[in-house]
């Protein structure tokens, strides 16, 4: 998705490191965000907010009450990666080096950003560093401390639901950070960025597609981070967590009123990995392994706690999940005829 960057704005002096935040209807929480980054013990040298073609009045508040921040608003609704892509475009355009992905419903700690820059010094090598996420209502609980891969081919937040003290004492390997809060040298985003060729999971038959930027367009929302880790280690590099980097977490803040469509949107873009990502053996492994886990859900419900959850809402809650099982069972084998097109 293409936008004019840097002929829309009045150049600064060139400097390195750049927040990109993508927004859309963040009003609840961007004010806060946004307050906490004046905050930071170490400055960055600019932050850029790409309105992703909201209809509340955040990027009102933005120009009213935050003059110093960079507005780069989009004409039309494009998704999380496409609005990172952008902002990443605009910040590079500003002669950034080092480009920092952080949510809107996120309040970093004071000393959040110098111990992820402190981290990167350490380790200039790395392909991209996360920070810890931490639950806004309980800062005691992890939300998340990067992406760990799943058997179905999916992901999950590593170390989520547990308690600080579980977190490694010092900067560790993890299979990448989660784009919440996220530290990609632009050298590192230049690399992995496209234009890349990119699998469209539909009809059913193999379709290409092409655009620029280091997260995958055609994610929408969910999931790309898992991509763009790939997309690192595939270029050679290895992603690191800086524990003590924190930041709190409204997690899914802009989606808490959406859960189905969230769960739509995961799903999808879990089937959209494996035809990226997996071979064909890997990519039926993979399914196997997550219809076994359905089916095993689906055994506990004979349980008498099982009985009970499908009481009054649960009820009709796991009539639609079935449904949704029962049809992503269906568009596997589109998943598999795709998979089979491409190695041809």
């Amino acid at each position: 998705m293409e936008f004019d960057t840097a002929n829309s704005y009045q150049l600064k002096a060139k400097s390195s490191l750049w927040i990109v935040i993508a927004n859309y209807n963040g009003l609840k929480y961007l004010p806060e965000c946004l307050g906490a980054l004046r905050n930071q013990t170490k400055k960055p040298d600019g932050i850029i907010v790409v309105d992703d073609a909201s209809t509340d009045e955040s990027l009102l508040i933005v120009k009213e009450n935050f003059p110093e921040i960079i507005n780069a608003p989009l004409p039309k609704n494009v998704g999380f990666g496409a609005a990172n892509n952008h902002g990443a475009r605009v910040a590079i355009s500003y002669g950034a080096t080092a480009l920092i992905f952080l949510n809107n419903d996120t309040v970093p700690n004071p000393d959040w950003l110098k111990k992820l820059w402190s981290a990167f010094e350490k380790n200039p090598q790395a392909g991209a560093i996360g920070s810890t996420l931490l639950l806004y209502d309980n800062p005691e609980i992890i939300q998340s401390a990067g992406i760990e891969i799943l058997k179905n081919g999916g992901a999950k937040d590593y170390l989520a639901g547990q308690a600080l003290n579980n977190l490694p004492s010092d900067i560790a390997k993890i299979f990448a950070p989660s784009a919440a809060a996220m530290l990609i040298p632009v050298s590192v985003w230049k690399k992995i960025s496209g234009p890349t060729k990119k699998n469209t999971v539909g009809s059913g038959l193999a379709h290409q597609s092409f655009s620029e930027g280091g997260f995958d367009e055609n994610y929408k929302m969910y999931l790309e981070d898992v991509d763009l880790g790939y997309k690192i280690h595939q270029a050679g590099y290895h992603c690191l967590l800086a524990p003590e980097s924190r930041a709190l977490h409204h997690y899914s803040g802009s989606m808490v009123s959406h859960p189905f469509r969230k769960r739509w949107f995961v799903e999808k873009n879990r089937y959209r990995l494996l035809a990226k990502h997996f071979t064909f053996f890997q990519a039926l492994k993979a399914q196997t392994n997550y219809f076994l886990t359905m089916w095993r859900r689906t055994q506990e419900l004979k349980t008498p706690q099982g009985q009970k959850m499908l009481l009054g809402k649960s009820k009709l809650w796991f009539i639609i999940k079935i449904t949704v099982i029962f049809f992503l069972a269906h568009i596997t084998g589109k998943l598999l005829y795709l998979k089979l097109k491409l190695l041809n």
